[in-house]
């Protein structure tokens, strides 16, 4: 580690990926001793890790459009919520450039869209339909780029929730809605708008939304 941070004060790192199971006392001590003015890389950081406070402690090394991908495993069933609130509300987490987060978090509807990412993946009990509809609405008015954003809640997501305040005439189901991979028809909705088309798959807890055009599954 102590190698990794002595090359990144002298070079332009582009990926890091990080496989650690905890962080071991050396590698905290390396970590805090490091100033926060050295950049850890430029473009994907990626870790793979049972330690919820690794995340945190190289978080102050990355920059704000920086990809983010976060991996765990063998988390108990106390433990299971790997990323807190507070998390989300960091300047790099909301300008991250895409985020792949494959852990339970904390986050809340009113930080998800606060989130510039065009592409994210994130689960959270404490989502609901009303961010997936203002996502949809940003996007609508021009502020969010979306590429493919996927949603997985622990509570139902209405769909005259998901869809309140669109106009009716923008929103087509079924079939011509469908992206052809054989999944119920009924599940799907195309939004359409001057500036495109997005692709709202929404199950009874579970949300995709893509940009047909830019998003290949």
């Amino acid at each position: 580690m102590r190698v990794l941070l002595c090359l990144a004060r002298f070079m332009d790192i582009l990926n890091v990926e990080i496989q650690l199971r905890s962080l071991y006392p050396q590698i905290e001590r390396v970590l805090e001793a490091e100033p926060s003015s050295t950049t850890l890389c430029s473009d994907t950081f990626d870790i793979h890790t049972e330690d919820r406070t690794l995340v945190n402690m190289f978080l102050r090394f990355l920059r704000p459009k920086c990809r983010l991908v976060i991996y765990s495993s063998g988390i108990s069933e106390s433990q299971k919520t790997f990323l807190q609130t507070p998390f989300f509300d960091s300047d790099v987490v909301r300008a991250a450039r895409d985020m792949y987060i494959h852990v339970e978090t904390r986050i809340t509807d009113s930080q998800i869209t606060k989130l510039q990412a065009p592409v994210l993946r994130i689960q959270s009990p404490y989502l609901s339909a009303w961010s997936i509809n203002k996502l949809i609405l940003q996007w609508l008015d021009g502020k969010r780029k979306i590429t493919f954003i996927q949603v997985r809640a622990t509570r139902d997501l209405p769909r005259n929730e998901v869809f309140q305040g669109i106009d009716p005439a923008a929103l087509i189901t079924g079939t011509e809605a469908s992206d052809g991979r054989g999944y119920n028809p009924s599940l799907y909705t195309l939004v359409r708008s001057d500036h495109g088309d997005l692709v709202v798959y929404l199950d009874t807890d579970y949300c995709n939304i893509s940009d047909p055009f830019q998003y290949s599954h």
